[in-house]
């Protein structure tokens, strides 16, 4: 049995002995592609990994000219051995570095083997790559900004108002800033008169734009159709409110002979309205009011809307009132309301109290009674 172990322990020994070191990577003859002015490192591992009497080390040739390199780190091109491996660094890739040839050489006991590289410069994209790719890229990021500014352009834009202070002109002979134009509502369905003194006091009050009011602005015994008119006229923005006939509306039976004519010359204000706000140059605002009830009635609700007003709010053209939660200055309504009105830098002029302001929607106040 012990000349058994003795056979091995010596076959175990010329086996090692016979056993040649080699380099695994870089392969010999490998072409390693880089690029002009970058940093460059190639790692030659051996199959010695610990070993006193190995080297690892590295050499460059041209031609028939060997030259040794340097372990020295401050050196354009230099080496460094740890633990049977030496990597090679090119701190910057020239032109003069890609002349040479690299060689990794493993020293040991056993012999020796070497690698041999080249460097070549990376091929350039092919040009179909840059015609074809650039545009697609232009079209993409086009696309992409169009779609943000579509999504949040009512954010930027009052962003860009409020923070950067970017306002628009208002030299355009107009006095007010908007006109608030009350009308029956779909239905008989609208604002509230809590909600109507609540919007006027808001834009005055908060936002600082200048409003028309018929209850306020205008001299009684006027033409109701010529007042109106004349406030369009002098007005930037035409806002038309719907109200609810069941709010503020005297119901005794004397009045009723006034609230039909005045409907009558109200709807056919609202009927020529396209005509009349292209002629002075003002732009509308609709407010509509969202369904009370789950089953919507919001296209016909609008179907008994003016024909002009109602293409108006197919086109988009339209704000919508939810109620309680519209109220917050911070509340889409009032962005939507704010991005449509002239931009208009936000100041509190004096204080009017709201019981100043009474409801103006087919009632008593209401500018079509003096008809």
């Amino acid at each position: 049995m012990d000349s058994f172990y003795l056979l091995l322990l010596l076959l175990f020994l010329e086996v090692s002995g016979n056993m040649q070191p080699k380099i695994l990577t870089p392969q010999n003859g490998e072409v390693i592609e880089v690029t002009l002015g970058s940093h460059t490192e190639i790692v030659c591992n051996s199959s010695i990994n610990t070993d006193l009497d190995s080297e690892v080390y590295w050499m460059k040739t041209m031609n028939t000219t060997m030259t040794f390199l340097d372990e020295n780190e401050m050196l354009p091109i230099f080496y460094k051995e740890q633990n049977g491996s030496a990597t090679l660094t090119i701190r910057e890739v020239s032109e003069d570095a890609l002349v040479f040839n690299y060689t990794c050489i493993l020293t040991t006991t056993g012999g020796k083997d070497l690698a041999s590289i080249s460097l070549i410069l990376k091929a350039p994209p092919p040009l179909y790559i840059l015609v074809v790719g650039l545009p697609v890229l232009l079209v993409v990021v086009v696309v992409m900004s169009i779609v943000i500014y579509v999504t949040l352009r009512v954010e930027i834009v009052l962003f860009v108002r409020d923070r950067l202070g970017f306002h628009g002109r208002t030299s355009d002979g107009k006095s007010y800033d908007a006109y608030i134009m009350p009308f029956e509502g779909p239905r008989g369905l609208g604002l509230t008169a809590q909600d109507q003194r609540m919007l006027e006091a808001v834009l005055e009050e908060e936002l600082g734009y200048s409003l028309c009011l018929y209850h306020r602005d205008v001299l009684p015994g006027q033409a109701v159709a010529k007042a109106v008119l004349d406030c369009i006229e002098q007005s930037r923005r035409l806002v038309l409110v719907p109200c609810s006939l069941n709010q503020g509306q005297n119901q005794d039976q004397g009045q009723g002979h006034n609230q039909d004519n005045s409907s009558k010359v109200h709807h056919g204000l609202l009927s020529g309205l396209d005509a009349t706000l292209v002629e002075y140059q003002t732009q509308l605002i609709l407010i509509q009011t969202e369904a009370p009830h789950s089953d919507s009635h919001t296209d016909q609700d609008q179907a008994h809307l003016p024909e002009a007003v109602h293409l108006l709010a197919q086109a988009g053209h339209t704000v919508t009132w939810r109620g309680s939660s519209s109220s917050p200055l911070s509340s889409p309504f009032w962005k939507q309301l704010r991005f449509s009105l002239p931009s208009k830098r936000r100041q509190r002029p004096p204080h009017t109290p709201l019981s100043c302001r009474p409801c103006s929607c087919l009632g008593p106040s209401s500018p079509l009674e003096h008809q």
